[in-house]
């Protein structure tokens, strides 16, 4: 298989100009293949830095909207007096107790 690609006439003989046009076309494809591979790793690369800014923007919005659903929970279970319902659960409880009562 290999001298076939060398003896490009098939007379059974490889001319210096058979070798040669044979390396040449080899090099080429190889720096063509090169070039392709550079391109390729270049989008791949920028698919990926779009889709981590996509999954950040994501985890923000899950990350806010548990905040606000927490502080809906909290502002629903608190009394008119400020003091937590006994029912309130534990991780409520300890929000209730890091935030700042109003007046």
């Amino acid at each position: 298989m290999g001298f076939e690609v060398l003896d490009k006439d098939g007379n059974g003989d490889a001319t210096r100009d058979e070798i040669e046009a044979a390396v040449l076309g080899i090099h080429r494809e190889r720096l063509s293949l090169e070039a392709s591979m550079r391109d390729l790793d270049g989008a791949v690369r920028r698919l990926d830095d779009i889709f981590l800014g996509i999954v950040a923007v994501v985890a923000l919005l899950i990350l806010a909207a548990a905040i606000v659903s927490l502080f809906i929970l909290q502002s629903k279970c608190t009394r008119a007096n400020g003091r937590p319902p006994k029912s309130m659960p534990s991780s409520l409880q300890l929000v209730h107790l890091f935030s700042v009562s109003p007046g």
